[in-house]
């Protein structure tokens, strides 16, 4: 009942007697956006007041509007006519040089000093390039690859080390270092060929490799591919893998001196690059590896005169394989050599058929 009596009587009398105050609410938000895009539009406009209280000046805020008899009046402390930046205190000129003694200078673009040791590496490169292919060689999957490192290869993670001490030969690291570059294609096994630069072993060179696999037997599968020289200083120099070869990673070659005594070391840090790399290595390749990187130390030591056992350490560091490089497959070294091998074959096969039927 008393909900019923409210709804009739005085509340809503006393509110639809009120002027329409929605009207008066957009009212006041249009006045007020206009006003407000005129004030900071550059040029010195004017414009007037809903009630015509004269006129005022764009670029300074004026004060609030006041509501009177629901109507908008605007109302300013300045004159109609006096500029606001009358009323702004002006920046003392005189005083100008003091104040840019203030500002900072700004830093001299200096060039950073290069690290000592910045000769003994590499620069950027995108893809690698021989500069001529040695007689007899086989230029195949080198021209246009990148390198790899061992997180882009998809086998198991290895780390080797192979060492051996120099004992009975007073020789420092420097001089080992400086006999296997000049030599290092005769510290091979027989049969495998390692094209060095006509300039020797230098950082940035790309060198070619000719060689069967597995490494120490006379038949095998060719394989073209090629190594690209990363660093190289007065002890040590190390070979980055391209695309297509076994490895994907990097081999160390270096010298040092422990206890008076110079030790000559081959460590590498690598994955197989494929799927069928990785098959042939767990099937017995690995262990020819391995005979092949004992044999150069050996040979190493043979060329100073010292006979000693090789000292070996095989870490396998990630067992996982990386299924997200699969498709490595696609640059195999191995299975690009021997097609182009068959391909070369062929002509020769058909050749001696028709040389043979002309003279049958």
């Amino acid at each position: 009942m008393t909900t019923s009596n409210l709804s009739q009587t005085g509340p809503l009398t006393a509110v639809t007697s009120f002027p329409p105050i929605r009207s008066r609410i957009g009212e006041l938000a249009n006045h007020a956006r206009e006003y407000l895009v005129q004030a900071f539009r550059p040029g010195g406009s004017t414009f007037s007041t809903p009630s015509g209280a004269g006129r005022v000046l764009i670029g300074t805020p004026s004060p609030l509007p006041t509501f009177r008899n629901t109507s908008i009046q605007l109302h300013s402390t300045l004159s109609k006519e006096q500029p606001i930046m009358a009323h702004l205190p002006h920046p003392d000129l005189s005083r100008s040089s003091d104040v840019m003694q203030q500002i900072p200078e700004r830093p001299h673009l200096t060039t950073m000093a290069q690290p000592r040791d910045s000769v003994y590496w590499t620069q950027h490169i995108s893809t690698l390039k021989l500069p001529r292919t040695p007689t007899g060689a086989l230029n195949l999957n080198v021209d246009g690859r990148h390198v790899l490192s061992p997180h882009q290869g998809f086998g198991q993670l290895w780390q080797k080390t192979f060492r051996i001490q120099l004992k009975s030969q007073r020789v420092t690291a420097g001089e080992v270092i400086k006999t296997w570059k000049e030599h290092f294609p005769k510290f091979w096994p027989t049969g495998e060929h390692f094209y060095a630069p006509s300039t020797g072993i230098g950082s940035g060179e790309t060198v070619l490799i000719n060689m069967l696999i597995p490494s120490d037997h006379s038949i095998g599968f060719p394989i073209s591919t090629g190594v690209f020289v990363f660093s190289t200083d007065e002890r040590s120099f190390t070979f980055l893998t391209a695309q297509g070869h076994m490895f994907a990673g990097w081999i160390t070659f270096r010298a040092y001196e422990e206890e008076g005594v110079t030790l000559a070391q081959i460590q590498m840090l690598l994955r197989a690059s494929d799927p069928l790399y990785e098959l042939g290595f767990r099937l017995g390749a690995n262990k020819y590896e391995t005979l092949f990187w004992q044999y150069t130390l050996t040979a190493l030591a043979a060329h100073f005169g010292v006979h000693e056992p090789i000292q070996t350490q095989i870490v396998c560091v990630d067992p996982k394989v990386q299924w997200s490089q699969f498709w490595n497959l696609w640059q195999n070294a191995a299975i690009r050599t021997l097609l182009y091998r068959m391909t070369r074959l062929v002509p020769r096969m058909c050749k001696w058929a028709h040389t043979r039927a002309a003279n049958a």
